[in-house]
């Protein structure tokens, strides 16, 4: 049950997600455009270089800027058949997550994007069309590209944009539920502030062929990172915010999640000039490229994991106590404010077992082993499980959570 109400709040407050997509071919015209597919134009391959950039302004509590990523794009485009060929490429800056509430004006967005489309000594004149037919492509650039038989352009896209910047779940997309153990207030270390990246590839799938090879580079990787562990999650807000009614812990440990995995790049090159690379040959265009930061709740130290029990502990009143000011400001809610009320008062206090069941996922978090079947049965949903390497930990924050772990029995 409380992990229903955190994550109905996690719902409200985290927005959608930012995915770019990759070129593919687009039918129709206006707004009625389509992806399609076609049989004489293959992509031969594609080169995507990602920069990390900081944002321009403040990246605060406010919530209204994030971080940026500048992509420049390469495809090597090829005609196959023995005539002239003219399609209509597209390219999206978002999937079907992110409803686009500009107007449909081409300038306005490729100012705001940054957007380039040429090859060769031609810039290609671009227009706009806010969603597909289907709405399952958001902010579409399109132009018209004409092929003389046999003939192979170069296409190089440019752009800029924010990532996705809010709450989110440490859960992976196919965790399994337990009823017995989900509605706890481990629940908590759950949910993380997250900055994420993604570069979708499906659309490549429209050309004609095979794509022979595909390479992703992420670079600045070294000084972005050194700048978030400077800033942390967030940097101050100049007015005061109200207290969340979850639990953030503003201290808690980073992590980079990198899909593909980690261990499938490689770092090419030394130093602050070194860049990451993944390479296919022949590419199937079914991946999506996502680089994640997760500001956590894991506690990095003793008085951070005194402040998440005490979270705990006040949790009912302070629920409660909210409710009821809901009523107070609008009285015509009675009847489901006094639901509320009873569902967050059948909740059980925490206690000495379900304190070892937080204390020992976070210990499995540090990559200290604990054998706690209850803990075993969660440790599966989380995206930073299995741990590969031990990280280091803090001995007073150690002492507290084996303190914890021996008084769950």
């Amino acid at each position: 049950m409380l992990r229903r109400i955190l994550s109905f709040t996690l719902f409200l407050l985290a927005g959608f997600s930012s995915a770019v997509a990759n070129v593919g071919i687009f039918d129709g015209g206006g707004s009625n455009v389509v992806m399609t597919t076609n049989a004489e134009i293959q992509m031969v391959w594609e080169e995507i270089d990602m920069t990390l950039k900081r944002s321009p302004f403040r990246v605060d509590e406010s919530g209204s800027c994030s971080d940026r990523m500048s992509y420049r794009c390469r495809f090597l485009l090829r005609n196959l058949s023995e005539k002239e060929e003219t399609i209509q490429v597209g390219f999206p800056l978002h999937t079907n997550y992110v409803r686009s509430s500009e107007p449909p004006n081409s300038m306005a967005m490729q100012v705001r994007y940054s957007f380039f489309a040429g090859a060769n000594d031609e810039t290609y004149p671009v227009r706009f069309v806010a969603e597909d037919e289907e709405k399952k492509f958001r902010d579409v650039f399109l132009w018209n590209m004409t092929f003389a038989p046999k003939e192979e352009i170069e296409l190089w896209v440019c752009y800029e944009m924010g990532g996705y910047f809010g709450l989110a779940s440490l859960y992976k997309d196919d965790a399994a539920w337990d009823e017995e153990t989900s509605p706890s207030y481990h629940s908590s270390l759950e949910f993380a502030l997250a900055q994420s990246f993604i570069y979708v590839t499906e659309t490549g799938n429209c050309w004609a062929g095979e794509i022979e090879r595909a390479t992703f580079r992420i670079h600045q990787l070294k000084n972005f990172e050194s700048y978030l562990d400077k800033r942390g999650a967030v940097e101050p807000y100049d007015e005061k915010l109200p207290e969340p009614d979850f639990y953030w812990n503003t201290n808690g440990f980073r992590l980079r999640i990198l899909e593909p995995s980690e261990k499938e790049w490689t770092t090419v090159g030394e130093g602050a000039g070194s860049f990451w690379e993944l390479k296919y040959e022949p590419f199937v265009p079914k991946k999506t490229i996502s680089l994640s930061y997760y500001f956590t709740n894991i506690p990095r130290t003793a008085e951070d994991y005194d402040h998440f029990l005490e979270y705990c502990r006040q949790y009912k009143k302070k629920e409660v106590q909210k409710w009821k000011g809901y009523l107070e400001e609008y009285p015509n809610t009675a009847d489901l404010v006094e639901e509320k009320i009873a569902e967050i008062e059948k909740i059980p206090d925490i206690d000495a077992a379900e304190e070892k069941i937080c204390a020992d996922l976070i210990l499995e978090f540090y990559g200290v082993k604990t054998n706690n079947k209850n803990a075993e049965r969660i440790l599966p949903n989380f995206i930073w499980h299995p741990v590969s390497e031990p990280k280091e930990m803090d001995e007073g924050l150690k002492s507290a959570l084996e303190k914890s772990s021996r008084g769950g029995g």
